[in-house]
């Protein structure tokens, strides 16, 4: 038995925020499926469709024995749809399995639909190789605990698997499976690095809300590797590609204080740097822990999604906004740049809203002048607490068709089907407040473009709900915080002493 996962990515023409080159995610969801399964002596190819072809000739050829997608909404969904209808035209016995939230939560959808024959609900290691141990005929089907798949014209879903409480129970990622694209260049991939899974805070529109209680059993709603795990893996990527820059991206590294605080004196010791983390601005409100951080972590990411306390509570983000500053300052302090980013679009949102978005970025500006934020355009996924508050409490239908799914994203372009509470010219305004936005809280906002100029001039209630962004401080230099870069040049690094030297003169 040999596993293809295949990675349905679309090709991104654009660095990331501060990224100076293209750097993909990599496919980390096959990435540690193929790695459970090497362990188990199961030989498995990843291949990411973002950075090469899939080779049609060896599934024509038999070679494998299993082909594997994980879907997200949107663009991951419709690309595995396409090579599936592809795979099946040249190869049409070779099974099929889907994973992944999407697949997760519309098992039947998804083997209806689509040409998968297996969906693996939730997480996927133990269920994954069970099924080949079905493929093998060395297992029954009904006894393999998450799994959806049809009988007849049936769809038949076996008993949930319970989450897995011991994340330490799976192995180090085997990186050297991505072949000459982990490299110390972090070109095409940067290390990104999971040693979470969920987070403990109860967001409303939040994928994690997704999960079903009926697969929770015991399991807490944040799980972690230890610390010990995590620098195993650390040191493992380090050792194969003499990188010294890694990337977390769980939903909420810094849960767990102690944990972060032994992650961090490991990365300080060797003189590692963390390009960015992510967390709740309740976690990243403690001196110890951002002190422990200054020096060796670039960029601190967390999300207001919104700075109106009224829209905080809509969202069920427990978080208090007068806060914000103060953490802001601390981080700048210890030479730690901040991202945010912002909903839009939400339920019941007004101008002043919006409006507060704005003030409160100023602010952080005030003390950063490079710190940035974003802006997206709210998207109720399906079974969040938010959708059921839409369709329930606002009287609205949400589209929910695959087909549908499949076109769903973030930006404006042909989104406006999946927000029905906006009405055309609210849709317009904010299209034009996130242009302005994005160009007045930009990492290097040296003065506003003329379009945004125009749009501020011409538009009554955009010029209101921006008033005040005349005065926003400036960088006195163009600088980039990215501490990749600078690695790699071999360049004399000090964060701390960086960043601060660089608002010297700001305005």
């Amino acid at each position: 038995m040999k596993v293809l996962f295949i990675n349905p990515s679309s090709k991104r023409d654009v660095p990331r925020f501060y990224r100076t080159e293209l750097r993909y995610d990599p496919p980390l969801s096959a990435l540690y499926l193929a790695s459970y399964l090497t362990e188990k002596g199961i030989s498995c190819d990843i291949v990411d469709t973002a950075i090469e072809d899939i080779n049609i000739e060896k599934i024509r050829n038999g070679e494998y024995g299993l082909i594997s997608f994980t879907v997200f909404i949107g663009a991951f969904l419709k690309k595995a749809n396409e090579i599936c209808d592809i795979i099946k035209h040249v190869n049409p016995d070779v099974p099929i399995v889907y994973g992944g939230v999407m697949a997760s939560i519309f098992p039947e959808e998804i083997l209806n639909e689509y040409k998968a024959d297996f969906v693996v609900r939730y997480e996927g290691e133990i269920t994954l190789y069970e099924l080949i141990q079905y493929l093998e005929g060395r297992m029954r089907l009904p006894d393999i605990n998450g799994l959806s798949y049809r009988s007849g014209n049936r769809v038949i879903h076996n008993s949930p698997r319970y989450l897995e409480n011991d994340l330490d129970n799976f192995p180090v990622p085997k990186w050297e499976m991505l072949g000459k694209y982990c490299n110390e260049r972090q070109i095409p991939y940067y290390f990104a690095i999971m040693t979470s899974k969920g987070c403990p805070f109860k967001c409303s529109f939040c994928y994690n809300r997704q999960v079903e209680d009926s697969i929770r059993g015991d399991s807490p709603t944040w799980r972690f590797k230890s610390a010990e795990h995590v620098i195993a893996e650390i040191d493992y990527l380090h050792n194969l590609s003499g990188s010294r820059v890694f990337t977390f991206l769980d939903d909420n590294f810094i849960v767990n204080r102690d944990r972060t605080l032994k992650i961090l004196d490991f990365f300080r010791k060797k003189n590692f740097y963390i390009e960015q983390c992510l967390g709740h601005m309740n976690n990243f409100n403690n001196n110890e822990l951002i002190d422990a951080m200054g020096g060796i972590v670039q960029t601190a990411i967390y999300s207001f999604e919104s700075a109106s306390p009224r829209l905080l509570k809509l969202l069920q983000k427990n978080l208090n906004v007068e806060l914000i500053p103060q953490i802001n300052l601390k981080l700048f302090q210890n030479g730690i740049t901040t991202n945010h980013s912002f909903i839009v679009g939400l339920p019941t949102e007004t101008d002043e809203d919006l409006k507060k978005n704005v003030q409160l970025m100023i602010k952080l500006k005030e003390i950063n002048p490079y710190a940035y934020a974003a802006t997206y355009l709210f998207l109720p996924l399906p079974h969040t607490p938010i959708e059921s508050y839409i369709i329930n409490d606002m009287g609205f239908t949400l589209p929910y068709t695959m087909k549908d799914f499949e076109q769903a994203h973030f930006e404006f372009e042909g989104g406006k089907k999946y927000r029905p509470w906006i009405d055309d010219d609210r849709y317009i305004l904010l299209k034009q407040y996130c242009d302005v936005f994005k160009d007045a809280f930009q990492i290097n906002n040296m003065a506003l473009s003329e379009n945004s100029i125009t749009l501020l001039d011409e538009n009554r209630v955009l010029k209101h709900i921006f008033s005040g962004i005349e005065c926003v401080r400036k960088p006195a230099v163009y600088y980039v915080p990215y501490v990749l870069d600078r690695v790699l040049k071999g360049e004399s690094i000090n964060l701390k002493r960086d960043l601060i030297e660089k608002t010297i003169g700001c305005n």
